[in-house]
């Protein structure tokens, strides 16, 4: 049937059937041209709905799509942002998540996920970036700015894999598996310092200030085994 009454019409408003004949303008749900905008007042909404009823195993998907023709380093394709307010009611983003390209290069393009959070002053800063390796299959994951806490669970390295500090890196702790199934400390030009009360080894307690006083120290000797120097400090 033909179309005989509109509501609340006004400009960019987004028009919905109310009945076989009648179209309202939602208020709350506008397009300019430009940004499509929903509102509510109502706890736990708006919301956006992508319900796949397909039988296969393939999801739904949210697609940013950007189709430059000059595509270059560092290129920002999409972004996420959570914008509200602080306490004297001056708009703040809190946090936001980009994908970018970090590098266009064909046949060797590599993407990259930045998180960045406001710290302190509102300033948002890099926290985690996850992006693609200059070899093939591989994927690096960098903590950009502050500390890793990891308060339940384990951090596990596969066989053969090496912890490894400095930029240069300069040390490293690797547990050699396929080799000489040992745990490797190496690369540390000022030598390997051990803090604690106590050194112990398959629970035997090797060393401790009780056993050998303050100023004691172990060392290695010319045949490669380690000595106990005792002070009595």
């Amino acid at each position: 049937s033909p179309i005989t009454g509109y509501t609340n019409v006004a400009n960019n408003r987004v028009l919905t059937a109310v009945d076989s004949s009648t179209i309202n303008g939602e208020a709350n749900l506008t397009f300019d041209g430009t940004d499509l905008t929903v509102i509510s007042s109502t706890s736990n909404r708006p919301r956006i709905l992508l319900q796949g009823e397909n039988a296969d195993d393939q999801p739904s998907q949210l697609v940013f799509h950007k189709t430059s023709s000059s595509p270059a380093d560092d290129d920002m394709i999409g972004q996420i942002v959570f914008l509200s307010y602080d306490s004297a009611g001056n708009p703040t983003t809190y946090a936001q998540l980009s994908g970018d390209i970090k590098k266009p290069n064909s046949g060797g393009e590599r993407g990259r996920i930045k998180f960045e959070i406001a710290e302190y002053d509102g300033t948002l800063t890099e926290a985690l970036t996850l992006q693609g390796d200059n070899s093939n299959g591989s994927v690096s994951v960098t903590v950009a700015n502050g500390s890793l806490f990891v308060p339940n669970g384990n951090i596990q390295l596969y066989d053969d894999k090496k912890l490894i500090f400095g930029t240069n890196s300069d040390a490293s702790i690797e547990y050699d598996e396929n080799g000489s199934d040992r745990l490797i400390i190496s690369g540390a030009a000022g030598g390997t310092y051990i803090s604690g009360s106590k050194l112990m080894l398959d629970s035997v307690t090797v060393a401790s200030g009780a056993i050998a006083g303050a100023g004691s120290y172990l060392g290695v000797n010319s045949t490669g085994q380690v000595v106990l120097t005792a002070s009595s400090g």
